[in-house]
Formats: structure tokens, sequence, C-alpha cells
């Protein structure tokens, strides 16, 4: 589309297919909802290989995540414009 920017709020939680999961992950999501059916990490790619540039904001919702976050945009930083 015609959009210059994503602008997606990111949580830790679970995925719905996932939700037994032990282990929480960063998913997208408003607090207070913890589960979603996508994670950080997926909306990073789909985002990066769209054939359209385009910006993204990530609103962090816990400092206590926002490492992971880093680290996330860290692994992808070659395809980060």
């Amino acid at each position: 589309g015609k959009a210059m920017m994503l602008e997606a709020d990111v949580t830790q939680g679970k995925l719905t297919s996932n939700v037994n999961s032990e282990s929480p992950i960063l998913i997208m999501a408003h607090p207070p909802i913890a589960v979603s059916d996508l994670s950080l990490d997926d909306f990073l790619d789909t985002v990066l290989d769209y054939s359209k540039p385009k910006g993204i904001k990530l609103d962090v919702k816990s400092i206590d995540v926002l490492d992971d976050c880093l680290k996330a945009i860290e692994k992808r930083i070659d395809r980060v414009i």
C-alpha cells in the first residue's frame, strides 16, 4: 500500500499456535493481551521482505523486553536500510 511507516506494539507473551509453551517470546500485542498470532520475528521478516520499503516504529511496552527487541533488529541489520 501507500503507507510509508508501520507502528506496532511489542510485548512478551505466547503465540496462539504455541500457547502451552513455557517460555514467553516477543509478540505483537498491546498489554494486557499476552497471546498473539504474530511474533516480533515474523513481523520484522514480513516487513523487511516486502517489495516496497517501509519504516517501522516499534512501541515496546516494557523495558524488560527492550534488549531482546534490539537483538531481533540487530540480527536483521543487513536488511535494514
